[in-house]
């Protein structure tokens, strides 16, 4: 039974206990007893009056909850205190909570002598003592922000949870990328035409490869998928009904990437006649990128190493010109170093997906130097972060099945 269910139950059962003991010839109940009732069954239907139907949330108790019991201000205090000020001055909230899709806002009123960017730099650890996600921005009255907590990020979410979003997607062919604390990321592939994935063993870039596909094929059913694995492709066994195909070795990711420039080259042709641009989606997704990488440096096989290099000249190619002829790629690696990702590779990936990482070195090769954001992700299978744009979101990606 649902809160707002609740709510409506007590309103209605306090109507009906008067209507008894009224009705009762025996019982006669004091005019104020009665009318103290029926003051507490209004005041429940004034809330229920402006009730959120999605949130399902009672205003008036929410209201009365919130200005008795602040749990930010409350963290604010602890954390100025845990820092060693003597009597720090909390955080005043000017007005109550509101409701913003999954977030609840409020607008705060700096302490003497905290700026909001002083603020920013504790958002971490206010986050971390609150166990809840922050997003604090600037607004235009001076001393004040606006602060909006997110709820934590679970450690578990199915890919079924994720599926009812794309029915509602008008942004098209979308890369799924997790749950986020908005929901979950969707990114358009005309937007961020191609991926790269990267992380440690264990943070979950098989899974997230296998949910990438799935979420494609639902989206498109008469896209192309195709999954090279060189490890043998046996994690990907049972997507062998969903995709296209599963490519297990070198000659034959050679032969399709050579099917994928042919493709490319009438795709330039049709779009130079035709002046369209429309074509049905292909999305490539390439597990353990690293080994082509080290196989073309190899001295030992040289057939095999001019084989990986011209593998790696047609992946540039469809990098370069793939993005607006529905030619897409998925390279996911466990060792983002600079000759895994060349600089010229990376600066082709529009959006990123790093799981943790083992070193900050391989942090600053995937997110920008500077950016050790992946190095300290938490050991949680499946969490990770996203960049969009050079924005930083953190996910924990749906469960395959």
């Amino acid at each position: 039974m649902t809160r707002l269910s609740r709510h409506f139950l007590l309103a209605d059962g306090l109507y009906v206990l008067i209507l008894f003991w009224v009705v009762r010839a025996e019982f006669r109940p004091h005019p104020w007893f009665v009318g103290m009732f029926l003051v507490l069954a209004l005041l429940f239907r004034v809330g229920l009056g402006g009730t959120n139907l999605e949130e399902e949330y009672n205003p008036l108790l929410f209201a009365f909850w919130s200005w008795v019991r602040d749990p930010l201000a409350n963290a604010y205090l602890a954390l100025a205190q845990a820092n060693g000020t003597p009597e720090p001055a909390g955080l005043v909230r000017l007005g109550r909570l509101k409701r913003r899709g999954r977030a609840l806002v409020g607008l705060y009123r700096l302490p003497p002598g905290e700026s909001f960017t002083s603020l920013r730099e504790k958002e971490r650890e206010l986050a971390s003592a609150l166990g809840e996600n922050l997003q604090i921005t600037q607004t235009a009255w001076p001393g004040c922000v606006e602060i909006a907590r997110f709820p934590a990020l679970p450690r578990n979410v199915s890919l079924r949870d994720a599926l009812p979003a794309f029915k509602q997607n008008t942004e098209g062919l979308s890369w799924c990328l997790g749950e986020g604390v908005q929901g979950p990321v969707l990114a358009p592939l005309r937007q961020y035409p191609h991926l790269l994935i990267a992380g440690a063993t264990g943070g979950g870039k098989t899974n997230a490869l296998k949910v990438i596909a799935e979420t494609l094929k639902f989206q498109r059913p008469d896209a192309t998928v195709v999954i090279a694995d060189l490890k043998g492709g046996y994690d990907y066994k049972p997507l062998l009904d969903t995709v296209d195909e599963v490519i297990r070795d070198l000659p034959r990711l050679h032969a399709w990437m050579q099917t994928l420039v042919t493709t490319l080259a009438e795709r330039e042709q049709e779009a130079w006649e035709r002046g369209t641009t429309c074509f049905t989606p292909c999305v490539t997704l390439i597990d353990e990128f690293a080994t082509i990488t080290s196989t073309a440096n190899s001295k030992v096989d040289k057939e095999t190493a001019e084989i990986a290099k011209a593998i790696l000249m047609m992946v540039n190619t469809i990098l370069q010109k793939g993005r607006s002829l529905g030619l897409h790629l998925v390279i996911a690696t466990q060792r983002p170093d600079a000759d895994t990702i060349p600089g010229t590779l990376r600066a082709n990936m529009d959006a990123l997906l790093t799981f943790h990482v083992t070193t900050q070195v391989q942090s600053a090769v995937v997110l920008g130097p500077g950016h050790n954001e992946a190095f300290e992700l938490p050991p949680i299978p499946g969490r990770a972060l996203v960049s969009l744009g050079g924005q930083l979101e953190h996910v924990q990606m749906h469960l395959w099945r």
